[in-house]
Order: structure tokens, then C-alpha cells, then sequence
């Protein structure tokens, strides 16, 4: 919608929910709101929200071929950013990027389960990034409590960075950490 000189807001153009199958409710949304909101001769600036709530990433993840050995067990992510393009005469076209990109509930697993990376919250705050020029501005970068495990099994193969490597029919899987204990220091 035409806002003129001041800024009118945005309304909401696009939700996206994803349904559950077989009677699983995933709760995923993701709403998509677009503004133009200055608009005085040749000279325009329009904005779409994006605001995605609740995507659990492992249901997405299954879609990609994962070459490795771990697997993302748990990851939920938050996104509420803002996307304005400018566009002023004598100037070059300017496309922003601005808000919060959030993942949490992050755990990190071998093909059996074991946990090597649990991380409750990992979010950046983009400040005003110009997407055209390839310009990327952070103004934050949080990590809430972080727990990693770094093993070294009775091979010598430093878990999990072993299981990070595709598997060759030469090379099998590398033994979990609970076949670990040679006392080796890492």
C-alpha cells in the first residue's frame, strides 16, 4: 500500500503453515508482510517483513542428502527481519537488510544418539546490511550456554570431527566415544 511521505507500516500478504502428517501438528509458520512506504516522485522505499516462528529445522533436513555421521537431532529457528529496498534518483539502488535471525534448542548427535553439541540459543542481530553492495553489518552475536564434547576413541580419531568426513567403503564408520577410554590426551 501507498503510505506518501511517512511511513504507513506493513500489512501481512503471505502466511505459510505447514500442516502435520499423521496427526502431528509441526506448529511451523512463516508470515510475510509488505510495505511501501515513501514514495515521493522517483524516489521510493518499500519493506517486507519476514518473520518465521518456530521451524524445526531436523523435519526440513531430511530433504538434504547428509554425507556425514552426525545428524541434527533438535534445532529450532526464529527469524524477524526487515527488508527494505531504496531507490533514489542519482543514487544506486540500495536493498536492506536489518533484525534477528535466532536458532535454538540446537543438539548435535552421532548416528547413535550421543550428544556432542547442545546449544539452547545462537542468534544474530544483522545491523543495516546492504545486500547489494555485498555489505554485511552485524551488531550482535549471541551464544547462550554452550556444551560441546571433544573425544578422542581407541583408533585416535578425534571424535566428532571424524564423523564430519563422508564414510568410504575403505574407511567405515569410526568408533563411537563409548568404545573410547584409551586414555589418550586429546
Amino acid at each position: 500500500h501507498n503510505g506518501g511521505n511517512s511511513p504507513n507500516g506493513t500489512r501481512d500478504i503471505l502466511h505459510l503453515v505447514r500442516e502435520g502428517v499423521n496427526n502431528q501438528a509441526f506448529g511451523n509458520k512463516a508470515t510475510f508482510a509488505l510495505g511501501r512506504y515513501e514514495n515521493v516522485g522517483v524516489d521510493s522505499r518499500s519493506r517486507l517483513d519476514i518473520k518465521l516462528t518456530d521451524l524445526k529445522l531436523p523435519q526440513y533436513l531430511a530433504y538434504i542428502p547428509n554425507p556425514t555421521r552426525m545428524r541434527l537431532n533438535s534445532a529450532r529457528l526464529d527469524v524477524d527481519a526487515k527488508l527494505i529496498h531504496r531507490n533514489r534518483p542519482g543514487n544506486s539502488p540500495r536493498l536492506a537488510l536489518t533484525g534477528n535471525v535466532a536458532v535454538s534448542d540446537i543438539d548435535l548427535t552421532d548416528s547413535n544418539g550421543k550428544s556432542y553439541l547442545r546449544l539452547p540459543l545462537f542468534s544474530i542481530d544483522l545491523a543495516d546490511a546492504n545486500l547489494l553492495a555485498g555489505e554485511i553489518h552485524l551488531a550482535a552475536v549471541k551464544l547462550k550456554e554452550p556444551q560441546f564434547e571433544v573425544v578422542r576413541n581407541k583408533e585416535g580419531a578425534i571424535l566428532p570431527m571424524a564423523f564430519l568426513a563422508p564414510e568410504t567403503a575403505e574407511s567405515g564408520a569410526p568408533k563411537s566415544d563409548t568404545e573410547s577410554s584409551s586414555g589418550k590426551p586429546l
